[in-house]
């Protein structure tokens, strides 16, 4: 999203990453290992799958909340399939689903699993060693 930010807030695609990363310097104040990194990023996942990586934890997050609603978007998005990517990405901003709205809130919801599972993880091996103790004495 943020290589769109700059091509949008610049109204041009750029000829060399060096160019680009002036510009994202001068006007955006984004340092140049952060560029690197974003680049890097958009090597590997290129901006179509991050989108719909977004989009996928705003379902996500929406059927948390109502189960039907979330697959009710899921279906219309599904029949959206033929679309251009402009149309696309129009009737999805129609839907009502705005890429990264809720992604602060899905972070913190993995955030407490992971603390839960490494809660989890540590009363087990508390009770493996509590065992041991017992079983060897």
């Amino acid at each position: 999203m943020l290589l769109i930010k700059i091509k949008n807030e610049l109204g041009k695609d750029f000829d060399t990453n060096k160019e680009l990363k002036t510009v994202a310097k001068e006007k955006l104040d984004i340092n140049s290992q952060e560029l690197e990194n974003l680049l890097h990023f958009l090597d590997i996942y290129p901006e179509i799958y991050m989108i719909g990586y977004q989009i996928a934890i705003e379902l996500y997050m929406l059927y948390q909340q109502d189960k039907q609603a979330a697959l009710d978007m899921l279906r219309r998005i599904i029949s959206m399939r033929k679309m251009s990517d402009k149309q696309y990405y129009n009737n999805i901003g129609k839907l009502g689903i705005i890429p990264n709205a809720s992604l602060n809130e899905f972070i913190d919801k993995l955030k407490e699993k992971e603390k839960n599972c490494l809660e989890k993880e540590m009363l087990n091996k508390a009770n493996i060693s509590f065992s041991l103790l017992f079983y060897c004495n």
